[in-house]
């Protein structure tokens, strides 16, 4: 594949995060609901309140799980196919941001700073009553996973020169 095919591929596969992200949050609400909500580009708006806490925390998480689902599939196609390892550059950046929106949440928590970009996140941590550092922790422990998995992965072959 040519350079530049690899690189819009790669750009499109990081677009497709935020229809992935809002598709996560819709498809949740319709299962905790019963009913789907208004459904736009950047945002999604639950037609029918929720009943319980654990409803709204489950469409919270629901989005950000779907971009680190996406994110493992893409993972396991490239493993079977490692000419296609170009395909995920952009979804490891999308993911990235993700568990660092998550962490950035946690950590500023405690400061009063949680809600900066209006995060799920922050919303989540809200609602929970969960403790930041341990959320923070369960991030890192994530993200110590994937860079594994990602680095692992793309290890260069040790030098034979002497």
């Amino acid at each position: 594949m040519k350079a530049w095919a690899e690189i819009l591929g790669g750009i499109g596969l990081a677009i497709a995060a935020e229809p992935i992200h809002e598709g996560g949050h819709a498809t949740a609400t319709r299962m905790v609901t019963g009913v789907w909500p208004e459904i736009g580009l950047w945002a999604v708006h639950p037609t029918s309140g929720f009943s319980t806490k654990l409803d709204v925390l489950i469409v919270l998480t629901a989005g950000d799980m779907a971009v680190l689902l996406w994110w493992a599939v893409i993972f396991v196609l490239v493993y079977h196919r490692p000419q296609w390892k170009w395909a995920l550059v952009g979804p490891s950046l999308m993911t990235a941001i993700v568990l660092v929106t998550w962490f950035a949440s946690a950590v500023l928590m405690p400061f009063g700073r949680a809600g900066l970009g209006a995060s799920d996140a922050a919303k989540f941590l809200a609602i929970s009553g969960a403790s930041p550092w341990m959320l923070a922790a369960i991030i890192c422990g994530i993200a110590g996973i994937t860079a594994a998995l990602v680095t692992r992965y793309f290890r260069l072959p040790a030098s034979t020169a002497a």
